[in-house]
């Protein structure tokens, strides 16, 4: 029988950068994340260069991507997008792992991503306090939305949105997912 050597945020702080791709941390356990493809990062950055912008101008918080939080004693996560309120960013050190629980996650799916992995980073999100969860699946062009114990499942031209954590804030779910590819 093996024991595996689980590692603490701060440890984790110190390790050097792979030369490709990056690492996560479950409940100790070091992961490697591959580097993502061209179409995760458009339809990523579809939302989250309008999403940022729209944040800033209007004074509401910070959005980021691929920015490592902690949601947990030796949980470190890097979201897709992730979206602080102004109130959560003003004592928050910019270097390193962020202590702080996001108000809003986004998630694409990439071609690895099994379902079992997204529904225990899902769970994760929640049980660390995220308010938001959007799962972006680029294959069959549809989100799901988990706010709570409710999933919304959002397709076509529905509008993207969430007015308690981003007020005035839309975007269509298609303009996300338009090609080029």
């Amino acid at each position: 029988m093996s024991t595996k050597t689980l590692l603490t945020t701060e440890q984790f702080e110190r390790l050097s950068e792979p030369e490709v791709g990056s690492y996560e941390l479950d409940q100790g356990e070091l992961i490697y994340v591959s580097p993502n493809d061209l179409r995760h990062n458009r339809v990523r950055d579809r939302l989250y260069i309008p999403l940022r912008e729209f944040a800033a101008r209007q004074g509401l918080g910070e959005a980021t991507a691929e920015t490592l939080f902690e949601f947990g004693p030796g949980t470190v996560r890097a979201p897709d997008i992730a979206f602080m309120a102004a109130a959560q960013i003003r004592n928050v050190d910019p270097h390193g792992v962020l202590r702080v629980v996001p108000q809003l996650v986004v998630e694409v799916v990439s071609p690895g991503n099994t379902s079992n992995e997204m529904t225990r980073k899902i769970e994760l999100y929640k049980n660390a306090g995220v308010n938001a969860i959007w799962v972006l699946d680029p294959v069959v062009e549809k989100a799901e939305l988990h706010q709570g114990n409710s999933v919304r499942t959002l397709s076509g031209d529905d509008t993207l949105s969430d007015p308690q954590i981003l007020p005035g804030f839309s975007i269509l779910l298609s303009s996300l997912f338009r090609g080029p590819f």
